[in-house]
């Protein structure tokens, strides 16, 4: 494989010298204000008239305000990452555990240099299924380093290598400390962009493709990573146990809209409220929802 690895342009810091926001921590303070502006404005479109119509607009107005009332009077500097299910030292948090009987994941922003060395250590000590890595090229700026290596590179204690691939798309990575060592599989889907939403059929064989690189489970969770960690990336863990309760039974077409609300809900209370970022990954959602429920007819 011929590639060039890249070095930090400083040596690893063994301590972060002080508390660091969220890349994207900066617009979570207006964003968050233009929630409750949001919902009203798509309140007053929701008429006896037109409700057929936009029922989507009023499923996705209900969770804006469910959201709203629920993290306002929790509003903290870092709304991005629920400390109560928080990984020490990483801006990531393990959701899904009560939300689904299947699977565990652990939803990341995608780590910042002086994150490389407790993100390491964590897959090192940790056991996942695997890394899912949905950014795109938009989302590094040209020359920062990247949290995985091109070839071969100490980070903190641990020694990490790409020993191959799997295909052009997934690498493997093999991680040696004090004599024990270990891998961990990076898949790395590139199509979809910060801030937008795929075709149904993609995120189908999205899905599909972890499905079976994977198989990520309860015991094994699967650690998934955008750039924020938060609309992408809850836009597919939410479908992975969207598809779970439709195979169960327990999501039938009538309800499958406030099934959705309510599954979003609980998986923002562990992350962030902005977990499903848009209204467009919340309608990719129930699109796939439906694709789902019937096919089963």
């Amino acid at each position: 494989m011929n590639v060039t690895p890249t070095q930090p342009s400083t040596p690893y810091p063994t301590e972060p010298e002080r508390p660091r926001p969220s890349k994207v921590a900066s617009y979570a303070a207006a964003f968050f204000e233009g929630v409750s502006s949001v919902a009203l404005s798509l309140k007053k479109k929701v008429t006896k008239e037109t409700a057929t119509e936009i029922d989507i607009e009023a499923l996705w107005v209900d969770l804006l305000n469910r959201t709203n009332t629920y993290f306002e009077p929790l509003r903290v500097a870092n709304p991005f990452c629920n400390e109560a299910t928080a990984l020490k030292d990483l801006q990531a948090n393990i959701v899904g555990q009560t939300s689904s009987k299947k699977f565990s994941f652990v939803a990341s922003q995608l780590p910042s240099y002086y994150e490389f060395i407790p993100f390491w250590e964590e897959m090192f000590k940790g056991r996942y299924s695997g890394i899912v890595d949905l950014t795109s090229i938009r989302d590094l700026p040209p020359g920062m380093p990247t949290y995985y290596p091109e070839m071969r590179e100490r980070i903190g204690g641990i020694d990490v290598e790409v020993r191959g691939l799997l295909d052009e798309t997934t690498f493997v990575y093999l991680m040696k400390k004090e004599g024990d060592e270990k891998t961990i599989i990076r898949y790395h889907f590139d199509k979809w962009l910060d801030g937008k939403s795929l075709t149904t059929e993609m995120l189908i064989f999205l899905i599909k493709t972890i499905e079976e690189k994977f198989h990520p489970s309860k015991e094994l969770p699967l650690w998934i990573h955008c750039r924020a960690g938060i609309g992408r990336t809850g836009t597919l863990i939410t479908a992975f146990i969207l598809k779970e309760k439709i195979e169960s039974e327990e999501i039938r077409k009538e309800n499958l809209g406030l099934f959705l609300v309510e599954l979003i809900f609980a998986l923002r209370k562990e992350r962030s409220q902005f977990f499903v970022e848009t209204f467009d990954q919340f309608a990719l959602l129930l699109s796939f929802g439906t694709h789902l429920l019937e096919k089963r007819l």
